[in-house]
């Protein structure tokens, strides 16, 4: 009796060590400790080979910085690669990064930012950003700086430059590169429109936001032929 007792014990505990391992072999009911995507890095970044002119005995510099500074990439597919050391190439309309000895543009990206900071220790936020709609010469493919952001007006700016005549005392002549911008206003409806400032940058926003726009610049006396000023306005509309 105490023989066949101890054996129906034996085979109860094989049934159930049989049963649990069975629930622990299941898929799904063992976590995968392989699961997480990893870091992204530079070898990520979708980057292209660009002509880069030599402009020699041109004053001036084609970069926004002549300094690398770290960035934060967000790409189209959504990932995000930190820490990137990138510069603006202003007469290229590209953001650089090295890489191989060489320097390439990041192209398509969603959105670059980084931080350049003043003596005191302020940071200034550089945004820029691809994929707007096309006016003008400019594609999609165009970088813009976002001098103003926010869900119902954003501020581009559009940096270009070109080589011109100096003037200068003497005989000797001399060619250097001249920066120029150009402002635009952007609405999540998809439009875009050109800013001319003075009295005709109020046009530009968009009609159901006039009579908020003009309220804000007669109580704050902005003056809308200042880009800071028109700045200010879109921050406020963006309240």
């Amino acid at each position: 009796m105490q023989k066949n007792f101890f054996l129906r014990m034996a085979l109860v505990a094989t049934f159930f060590a049989a049963f649990q391992f069975t629930l622990l072999a299941q898929p799904g009911s063992v976590p995968d400790q392989t699961t997480g995507s990893a870091e992204l890095n530079i070898n990520d970044l979708p980057l292209r080979s660009v002509n880069i002119p030599a402009l020699t005995d041109v004053g001036g510099s084609i970069y926004l910085s002549t300094d690398f500074i770290p960035a934060t990439i967000r790409l189209k597919d959504g990932g995000v690669v930190k820490n990137i050391p990138v510069r603006f190439n202003i007469y290229n309309n590209a953001v650089m990064v090295r890489k191989d000895g060489s320097e390439q543009k990041i192209d398509p990206f969603e959105e670059i930012t980084y931080n350049v900071y003043t003596n005191s220790g302020e940071a200034n936020t550089f945004v820029f950003r691809q994929g707007y709609p096309d006016i003008e010469n400019h594609s999609a493919s165009s970088v813009y700086q976002v001098v103003a952001d926010g869900a119902k007006v954003q501020v581009l700016k559009y940096l270009s430059q070109k080589v011109e005549d100096a003037p200068t005392l003497g005989d000797y002549s001399r060619r250097e590169l001249v920066k120029s911008q150009q402002l635009y206003i952007y609405t999540p409806d998809g439009e875009i429109k050109k800013i001319i400032l003075g009295k005709k940058a109020m046009s530009s926003f968009p009609a159901a936001l006039t009579a908020q726009a003009e309220e804000i610049v007669k109580v704050k006396s902005l003056n809308l032929k200042n880009e800071s000023d028109l700045v200010v306005l879109a921050q406020e509309l963006n309240k």
